[in-house]
C-alpha cells in the first residue's frame, strides 16, 4: 500500500511540474510585438508540402504566438474548414526569432495530465518559404534529418481568430 501512495505521489508531482512547464509554453508568455511581419509574411498560414498532400498547417503571429494542426489536407478549403472546427483546439505555442531562424516551443498533449513538450526549428528562405529542419520532443530528443519539410504561405483572412 505505501509503494503504491508513493508512486501516485510521485507521478502526481511529475505531472505538476509537466504542467508549469506546459502552461508557460502554452499561456503564460510575453506577447509582445516582435517585428517578424517584416521578415515573413502572416496574414495567412503556412503549410507543409508532404508526398502528395499538404500537412501540418500553422498561423504565427507578430505577438509570439504559434497556432499548428497536424493531419493530411488535399485542398486549402479543408485546411480552413479544419481551423474553423478545430482552432480552441489546435496546438499552441509559442516563438522566438534569431536571425533568420524560427523556433517554436509547442505542446502535445496526451491525456488530462500528460504533455510533451515539441521544439520545431525553421529557417527562413524568403517572405512565403520557411523549411523546417529540426524537431524534437522531450521523450525522445532526436534531430529529424528525413522530415525536412518546406512549408509554404497561403494568404487567409485570420481577423475572425483573434
Amino acid at each position: 500500500m505505501r509503494y503504491l501512495i508513493f508512486l501516485l505521489l510521485l507521478c502526481f508531482l511529475y505531472s505538476c511540474a509537466n504542467y508549469r512547464e506546459m502552461r508557460s509554453i502554452t499561456r503564460d508568455f510575453p506577447r509582445e510585438y516582435n517585428g517578424i511581419d517584416t521578415l515573413i509574411r502572416i496574414d495567412g498560414y503556412y503549410f507543409g508540402l508532404c508526398d502528395d498532400y499538404l500537412c501540418r498547417p500553422f498561423i504565427i503571429t507578430d505577438r509570439n504566438e504559434f497556432k499548428g494542426r497536424l493531419g493530411k489536407y488535399y485542398s486549402h478549403n479543408q485546411i480552413v474548414a479544419g481551423f474553423h472546427e478545430f482552432y480552441s483546439k489546435m496546438r499552441t505555442g509559442n516563438y522566438n526569432v534569431v536571425n533568420d531562424t524560427i523556433t517554436v516551443n509547442t505542446v502535445a498533449q496526451y491525456g488530462p495530465w500528460s504533455f510533451d513538450i515539441l521544439k520545431y526549428v525553421f529557417v527562413i528562405h524568403n517572405s512565403t518559404t520557411l523549411e523546417r529542419i529540426y524537431s524534437s520532443n522531450v521523450r525522445n530528443d532526436t534531430i529529424v534529418n528525413k522530415d525536412r519539410i518546406m512549408f509554404l504561405f497561403y494568404p487567409f483572412d485570420a481577423d475572425w481568430l483573434k
